[in-house]
């Protein structure tokens, strides 16, 4: 089974050890886990022109498309820190 990582948080190295423990388990059954860091990535949402649809290509620019594919094929666990304001 294939896992996909994603670090959504600013501080990054934090989010990592947290998660860490959780890949470990996963790679102890024998999972594939990849980390994907966010931060400082560009992203954009959709803006529904349909683009893809007609060419086959996002008109929107962003340094994370590349993770798209990914996405199809892959679990994903997504780590990111909250806060609670106190």
């Amino acid at each position: 089974m294939k896992f996909l990582a994603y670090v959504v948080a600013a501080n990054t190295r934090n989010t990592e050890i947290m998660l860490q423990d959780r890949w470990m388990v996963l790679k102890e059954q024998g999972a594939e886990v990849e980390l994907v860091t966010v931060a400082g990535k560009t992203i954009t949402p959709c803006d529904s022109c349909i683009s893809c649809f007609k060419n086959g290509k996002c008109h929107i620019r962003m340094t994370c498309k590349i993770f798209y594919p990914k996405l199809l094929s892959r679990w994903i666990i997504f780590g990111t820190l909250f806060t609670t304001g106190v």
